[in-house]
């Protein structure tokens, strides 16, 4: 099924079959800082796309997904290959480096993501830089409680398997952390990340879930790079 979205097109192939990756380190971090009053949507979706180039080089940093959250907060949905380097990229300098240029301080949120998930949507993107495109995609984070102190890998599968459901879904991570599970997703608009995630009941409640919606309009990752026209 071919769809447009304000000009923008996506496909969701009904023939293909989401799958789930190999358990694997690597980490995810959500970043939020408050957009300053003066710096509307537009020139924060301006300096996304600038700053393309130095976001590409960053050591260890598989995909980034640069973000608007519904607070009017900036900032990105960062995957690292592995815990060690997304530690050594916040470090105590690149926290005092965004005070210095922001005047506050990040909100950072860093979690395991021990699987990934790629579904059946492309999207017909704009090509930018070596491993970039920008199209007016949706991220949302989804947080469930759990009793455990440590989600187990069980659980980490029933939350990719559900996933693997998930209409309009490009691509995901699984994330776990203290206490918590979730699940990360990017869809082709808001409507689809909306119905997808409107399911109640079941182990997996969206209802008990705390969901964070993003404007994602660049995106770094190289699997859709090389899907763009």
């Amino acid at each position: 099924m071919s769809s447009a979205c304000a000009g923008h097109r996506y496909d969701i192939n009904a023939r293909a079959t989401a799958t789930v990756s190999e358990p694997g380190a690597r980490a995810l971090a959500v970043v939020r800082v408050r957009t300053p009053w003066y710096a509307p949507r537009f020139v924060v979706r301006t300096r996304f796309r600038d700053a393309v180039a130095e976001y590409e080089g960053i050591r260890g940093l598989e995909t980034k997904y640069f973000t608007i959250s519904d607070g009017g907060e900036f900032g990105g949905i960062y995957l690292f290959q592995t815990r060690a380097a997304a530690d050594a990229y916040y470090s105590d300098a690149w926290r005092r480096g965004i005070r210095e240029r922001r005047g506050v301080d990040p909100d950072l949120l860093v979690l395991d993501a021990p699987l990934l998930v790629v579904g059946r949507t492309s999207l017909d993107a704009e090509p930018l830089g070596a491993r970039s495109v920008s199209y007016p995609a949706t991220a949302a984070l989804v947080l469930w409680p759990t009793e455990a102190t440590r989600p187990d890998a069980d659980l980490a599968g029933r939350v990719a398997d559900r996933a693997k459901s998930f209409e309009g879904l490009v691509r995901g991570a699984v994330v776990v952390g203290p206490s918590r599970v979730g699940f990360i997703g990017l869809w082709a608009t808001r409507q689809l990340a909306e119905n997808a995630l409107a399911t109640r009941g079941g182990e997996l409640d969206f209802s008990r879930a705390e969901v964070s919606y993003f404007e994602a309009p660049v995106l770094i990752d190289a699997a859709l790079r090389e899907k763009a026209p």
